[in-house]
């Protein structure tokens, strides 16, 4: 075997000290077994991004406990707003009709206002292009391209009036009209204003992660994305199921899913001239800022 001259050495253990930083940097975190709860004065503050399409970003202590939040809010009711599922794009020999794409190039290819990620899915790689099958139900434009699982919540995008959060027994039976979409995720996390936790998924839902939730106001007037960031204990510790619904409520949600979460989550939006960006922060192989493509998303358009 051959030998590390000196140099090279030295050269070598700085950089394995950088990895060595970074890893320890964005490693999850494990807090004391409290509640991360929004507190009593948070108030969202909303930035029009688009017309009918607002962004509330926060960075908050809960706790002695960092997080980082973003929720994306849609006006359903404003002529030019609305959403979609990702329309297949080419079915591989075995069937799949998902190709992976990072959510901020999906925004950009269909010209959306904003972006998020949605059905939880598998595949061999985490490589742009590479088809994938996406775990619960997915429909765009009237066809049900992978169905309901029996203990998954959906979200459906009907071509006329406004989205809603369909429980996991609904979301088995749904059938589609000419030019509905649809995306799965996990479990129901909120309905009629009241958290669900009979919902949750056992075991999984208790860890603290970045997440990914999608929810409606009530009337359905409002459609809402949010992301936490997770995975990186300096920048955001992430939150459980329960944590997640509650922050919801606190930005005006009533009915509520949680989609595919970790490393999958991301929030793009356009602002202004500037192009696509991701909003928060995912973290991939350690790294903060590195997108993961995934199978579906729900895009928001605006004129």
């Amino acid at each position: 075997m051959p030998r590390l001259q000196g140099g090279a050495v030295l050269l070598i253990l700085p950089l394995f000290f950088v990895f060595f930083c970074v890893s320890c940097a964005t490693q999850p975190a494990v807090p004391p077994d409290i509640l991360l709860l929004p507190p009593a004065s948070f108030e969202p503050a909303w930035e029009e991004i688009a017309p009918g399409v607002a962004l509330s970003s926060h960075r908050v202590e809960v706790e002695g406990l960092p997080l980082a939040l973003y929720c994306l809010r849609a006006d359903l009711s404003e002529p030019g707003v609305s959403l979609l599922a990702t329309p297949p794009r080419s079915p591989d020999a075995e069937g799949a009709a998902a190709l992976l794409e990072r959510t901020s190039v999906f925004a950009e290819r269909l010209s959306l206002a904003a972006a998020v990620n949605a059905t939880p899915f598998y595949s061999e790689s985490y490589r742009s292009g590479v088809p994938a099958t996406p775990s619960g139900l997915w429909a765009a434009g009237g066809t049900i391209l992978s169905p309901a699982r029996s203990k998954y919540a959906a979200l459906v995008i009907p071509q006329d009036g406004f989205a809603h959060i369909l429980s996991p027994a609904e979301a088995s039976v749904w059938v589609p009209s000419p030019g509905d979409d649809a995306a799965g995720g996990f479990s129901l996390l909120l309905r009629l204003g009241f958290p669900v936790p009979e919902h949750y998924a056992s075991g999984y839902d208790r860890g603290r992660s970045a997440r990914t939730a999608a929810a409606t106001s009530a009337g359905g007037r409002y459609f809402y994305a949010f992301v936490a960031d997770g995975k990186n204990a300096a920048f955001s510790v992430g939150l459980t199921f329960h944590e997640t619904a509650l922050w919801l409520l606190a930005f005006g949600a009533e009915d509520a899913l949680m989609l595919d979460g970790g490393g999958s989550s991301a929030l793009a939006v356009r602002r202004d001239r500037s192009g696509v960006s991701l909003v928060n922060s995912p973290v991939q192989f350690h790294f903060s800022g590195i997108e993961r493509p995934v199978a579906v998303h729900i895009g928001i358009r605006s004129r």
